[in-house]
């Protein structure tokens, strides 16, 4: 199981790639639905996600929130995103289908094709994780989801 380390500032959490990736995958989706035009950094943000999200940068993926979310407005519209993926996902119940989380495999010789749903919650956990880092909160004693 390939991890990578996301931070902010100071704080950061070792995360789980596939649900790294899941959940970026939901953040994106809350970003489309913003009316346009989005703010030039948020536009560069998304498309550095879309490569993540490929499954092409995995054990060393950075979000590139230090990059990005540089003041408290950004931070608090990515927390906004968060917020919405997060309760779009509890309109899911228990599970993410299979079906689902295959139309996020964009190339199967990196990617691998989902045989099994997925509980919401390791997604949900993940994205918390992210809000956590962004508020600047300790990640000592944090379990992976």
């Amino acid at each position: 199981m390939a991890t990578s380390f996301i931070k902010f500032k100071k704080e950061g959490v070792w995360l789980n790639d596939y649900f790294t990736e899941i959940s970026i995958n939901y953040l994106l989706q809350q970003i489309e639905q913003e009316p346009s035009p989005i703010p030039e950094w948020l536009s560069s943000l998304s498309e550095w996600w879309e490569v993540i999200r490929t499954g092409c940068i995995s054990t060393s993926m950075t979000l590139k929130f230090d990059e990005y979310l540089i003041c408290p407005d950004r931070i608090e519209l990515m927390n906004g995103f968060i917020e919405k993926a997060i309760a779009m996902l509890a309109g899911k119940g228990e599970f993410i289908s299979k079906e689902e989380l295959n139309s996020f495999v964009f190339d199967t010789t990196i990617q691998t094709y989902w045989e099994q749903p997925l509980e919401t919650s390791r997604i949900v956990k993940t994205l918390e994780y992210f809000q956590r880092i962004l508020k600047g909160e300790s990640m000592e004693g944090y379990r992976q989801p």
